[in-house]
């Protein structure tokens, strides 16, 4: 019936205007994994805490099937200016003043002393098997 279509009709222009377009969520994923890579330790406390709430809210729009273009747009640019914002850490260093030769219990150690005492003990056993070998021959 006429009465049919025109319903029918209706409900296909009503569930066209309510279509949207979901928005693209990948650069959005991208970005929450390069931030999720990112250590606490090289960052100073201020801007590492800026960044973690910049990362919850690209979260929760991440996981909102709801959230629109602009939601996705807006947690993009926050988490992103957030990332370029961190502050490195300064490197806590004790500088070594020119000639200092004194070992420190943090010193690097190197081997040096052992490898000495290795080539020593082979030297005397070389030695000691020249002698035997020469104490054969005779």
């Amino acid at each position: 019936t006429q009465e049919e279509v025109d319903n029918a009709y209706n409900d296909l222009i009503r569930a066209y205007v309510d279509l949207r377009l979901l928005p693209n969520k990948d650069a959005l994923k991208d970005l929450i994994n390069k931030a999720n890579m990112l250590s606490k330790a090289s960052y100073s406390e201020a801007s590492w805490l800026n960044m973690e709430n910049a990362l919850e809210v690209a979260n929760a729009v991440l996981n909102n099937p709801e959230a629109s273009e602009e939601q996705v747009k807006a947690a993009v640019e926050g988490l992103q200016a957030s990332i370029e914002k961190l502050e490195v850490k300064a490197v806590e260093s004790t500088p070594v003043k020119p000639g200092d030769t004194t070992t420190k219990g943090n010193a690097i150690k190197t081997g040096d002393e052992s490898l000495i005492g290795v080539f020593a003990g082979l030297g005397f056993l070389s030695i000691l098997g020249i002698k035997v070998y020469r104490k054969k021959q005779s």
